[in-house]
């Protein structure tokens, strides 16, 4: 991430000193040609020229190198902030079964409104939040329910489904409070909803509508 993160920002810098030293280059050359008597620094000049040309001429050719870069980052980033959502909702979640309740709410409606819309949606969507009121109608996560604060550790409480990423996996928060990259997030998807363990898989209209019938809701 870092080393991405430190090709982009050396990338840009190097055009920023780019265009200057073309500029500069070509306003000084005709200047010293004037006043050659009295100005030096013309192999200078053209040193610029030239360097400056080199660094364009690179730039451009690395432009189709840096494309994928950029695409990597705002991956990473975007993966990074769903995680960053799941906290949040694990913390409404905890919160929701403080005593007397043990359980976890039936739908995700049922959370603190305190909660800002965005959470519900994943950063990698391109989604906007609805109301609060019907979290369930258009939330970007699918809400695994039919669990308790006893239920064991590394079950799914929530899943982003890979649609949200690009098809390339998804992140996910467990009954422990700990959170997961998974490739094979529609496999984890399709053993809960198969399983018989009684959980009851919680997916969205638009969800399903935007994954072609591919997610819903298993009662």
């Amino acid at each position: 991430m870092w080393k991405l993160l430190t090709f982009g920002v050396v990338y840009k810098l190097a055009f920023l000193f780019t265009i200057p030293a073309i500029v500069c280059g070509h306003l000084a050359k005709p200047r010293i040609n004037r006043f050659a008597d009295k100005l030096k620094g013309y192999n200078l000049a053209s040193m610029g020229l030239v360097f400056g040309y080199v660094c364009l001429f690179l730039q451009v050719l690395g432009i189709p190198l840096l494309l994928p870069v950029i695409w990597t980052i705002q991956d990473l980033g975007a993966r990074s902030r769903c995680c960053e959502h799941l906290h949040y909702l694990d913390k409404a979640l905890v919160a929701y079964c403080s005593p007397p309740a043990t359980n976890y709410p039936s739908n995700l409606d049922m959370l603190s409104n305190d909660l800002s819309p965005d959470l519900f949606v994943c950063p990698g969507s391109g989604n906007k939040p609805g109301s609060l009121t019907n979290v369930m109608e258009w939330t970007d996560y699918i809400y695994v329910t039919g669990l308790s604060t006893s239920t064991p550790p590394g079950v799914p409480v929530l899943l982003c489904p890979p649609e949200n990423h690009k098809g390339k996996g998804g992140s996910i928060l467990d009954t422990d409070h700990s959170m997961r990259w998974s490739t094979n997030t529609d496999c984890i998807i399709s053993n809960i909803m198969s399983a018989t363990s009684g959980y009851t898989v919680v997916v969205s209209k638009r969800l399903t509508e935007q994954s072609h019938g591919k997610y819903k809701s298993k009662p």
